[in-house]
């Protein structure tokens, strides 16, 4: 999995941790103003906690979202979720995903993948690999169009998407991609998660997409 994947496990017991535990993430970035705004992300919860636990999504230190041990059946597999934070649309704000563990017995784990902020169509990537300097695809999830962009990238690139088997959906090398736009039609694509390389000289680069149509 690439750097935008997070895995949260609670504590291993009171020789391991002092109760509660929390595990968190944060980031200030700029949310863009728009009618319409969501902190997007997808969950997969295999290990629901003891009553007490939750992962909260906050902005600025204020509650916009949680998810329970309750709530764990909706998430069995990786599922997409989205907060409304129209009220924090524009200006510079510090987003913060925490997991509180309050049990040495019942262990919770909660799986977080592809944060993003969905603004009008616009989608700003969270908590991102910085080993992929600028390369951007979207939307994720992706519908019936896939969009890469290169940004810092410079030279000739190899772009080879994957489903997770292995198996190659599509292959194509690109000339000169600094400030480009590669677009690949995903309609053809079943639902379900795909890995997409980038080969720019001697540097590898994966992004995770979801299709779903």
């Amino acid at each position: 999995m690439n750097g935008d994947f997070f895995l949260w496990y609670g504590g291993a017991g009171p020789a391991l941790c002092t109760l509660p535990e929390e595990g968190s993430v944060e980031q200030t970035c700029t949310v863009p103003a728009g009618a319409d705004v969501t902190l997007s992300m997808w969950v997969k919860y295999p290990a629901p906690g003891a009553n007490g636990d939750y992962l909260r999504v906050l902005v600025d230190g204020n509650v916009v979202g949680e998810i329970l041990p309750s709530d764990s059946s909706l998430y069995v597999e990786y599922t997409g979720v989205g907060f409304d934070i129209n009220a924090y649309a524009g200006g510079s704000h510090t987003i913060r995903i925490e997991n509180m563990q309050t049990s040495s017995t019942i262990i919770q784990s909660i799986l977080v993948d592809q944060v993003e902020i969905l603004a009008d169509g616009a989608s700003v990537g969270l908590f991102d690999n910085e080993s992929a300097p600028g390369i951007q695809v979207f939307p994720n999830p992706a519908n019936d169009n896939l969009t890469l962009t290169f940004n810092a990238l410079s030279g000739a690139a190899a772009v080879t998407i994957t489903d997770l088997s292995g198996k190659i959906v599509s292959a194509e090398t690109l000339g000169e991609v600094s400030q480009r736009t590669f677009n690949f039609d995903a309609s053809n694509l079943e639902n379900g998660v795909y890995m997409v390389t980038i080969q720019n000289g001697g540097d590898v680069y994966t992004q995770r997409v979801v299709v779903s149509h």
